[in-house]
């Protein structure tokens, strides 16, 4: 189950910011954290697990509007781009992504679900989006 982070858990959510965060990367977990507050449309979700009842995953996403052409589709639509995504590494790492997955898709099933090319996430957000419409054709 996800659900938005609060104050409450921080401790939590900068232990799973820090798994997220590339080698390259010249950032901080405290730095990231402050980055998903103070920025609209930036959303932290901790992934809960409903076997442990325990914070097991984390991600991080952005929440775009998408405008089409006249004629093309709805006036408009979200896209919501994930940006991090990170596991507690005694969890089975895909297990855990997909169900994120599931559950943003469930909560935001409108919207297109993609991965951000600057973070890297597009390869695997594509796999979990294929994934998820094999399992809604069977």
């Amino acid at each position: 189950m996800l659900l938005s982070s609060t104050n409450k858990n921080e401790k939590v959510v900068l232990g799973l910011l820090s798994l997220s965060i590339n080698k390259d990367e010249n950032l901080t977990a405290s730095d990231l954290l402050a980055e998903y507050r103070e920025t609209e449309g930036m959303t932290l979700y901790l992934y809960k697990d409903p076997a442990t009842d325990n914070f097991v995953g984390l991600v991080g996403v952005e929440h775009r509007p998408l405008t089409h052409e006249a004629g093309e589709g709805p006036d408009q639509d979200e896209r919501i781009l994930i940006n991090r995504m990170s596991v507690i590494p005694s969890f089975p790492v895909d297990q855990v992504a997909y169900e994120m997955y599931k559950d943003l898709k469930q909560q935001y099933p409108q919207a297109q679900i993609a991965g951000a090319i600057q973070y890297q996430m597009q390869d695997p957000v594509a796999d979990l989006a294929a994934k998820y419409r094999q399992e809604q054709v069977v």
